[in-house]
């Protein structure tokens, strides 16, 4: 049995539909990274309500907690080096300080 025209444009459509879709999909996997984690609603509701509750949203609510704790460990490595310079140099000669 032959297809009619309209069922001819819609398989079309439809397969020009799916390019795109796995077109999107290749593109999404060579650029994007995604991470998933589960949240019980029984036992981790605080968690949820206060993501919810996020006026700018989740991802750059994330984003912003990620680059306050990097900056965070980034002061933490200088104190750090800076404690182990001082014990290295106990009189406190300041040439050999790498501070």
């Amino acid at each position: 049995m032959a297809l009619t025209k309209a069922q001819k444009a819609e398989r079309e459509a439809l397969k020009k539909k799916q390019a795109k879709i796995a077109y999107n999909n290749e593109f999404n996997k060579a650029n994007y990274l995604s991470y998933s984690f589960r949240l019980s609603r029984a036992n981790e509701y605080k968690y949820i309500t206060w993501l919810a509750s996020q006026p700018e949203g989740l991802k750059p609510y994330i984003i912003k907690l990620i680059d306050a704790d990097m900056r965070r460990q980034k002061r933490r490595k200088k104190v750090i080096n800076a404690e182990e310079t001082i014990e290295a140099d106990p009189e406190g000669n300041i040439e050999s300080q790498s501070v």
